[in-house]
């Protein structure tokens, strides 16, 4: 059973309606001002934790577990333990691939993809 443990959660105004994302990777969007709470898509973009909740419009408070916490995250194909994690389609969780690349973090637990699995909460810059 995937479980989330020891949240660090920080609220922000949601960039758009991301009620269908809950357990996706967020980033704060520079171009949607104010600090907004937004799905990656590029890999250029620097991921600030998991969202938490189901914010249904823009402004709306969404709910992001940060760094050091362990939160559950949708998986985009089979995760294994171990894995680093970034993010693929829909801003959901899969295993590190490319040259350079930011991670959201360390998969505690396997899925497969759609299923939840854990993820401790480490953003960093990887260069292969």
């Amino acid at each position: 059973m995937t479980v989330a443990q020891k949240l660090n959660v920080v609220s922000l105004p949601a960039a758009a309606d991301l009620s269908a994302l809950q357990y996706t990777m967020i980033y704060i969007d520079p171009t949607a001002g104010n600090g907004r709470a937004a799905t990656a898509t590029a890999v250029s973009d620097v991921p600030f934790g998991i969202l938490q909740n189901k914010p249904a419009a823009a402004g709306r408070a969404a709910e992001v577990a940060t760094v050091g916490s362990i939160s559950k995250m949708v998986a985009g194909g089979t995760v294994d333990e171990g894995d680093e994690i970034m993010w693929g389609t829909g801003s959901k969780g899969i295993i590190l691939s490319g040259a350079t690349r930011w991670t959201i973090g360390i998969a505690l637990s396997p899925a497969a993809s759609g299923e939840l699995f854990e993820c401790f909460i480490q953003p960093r810059f990887v260069e292969t």
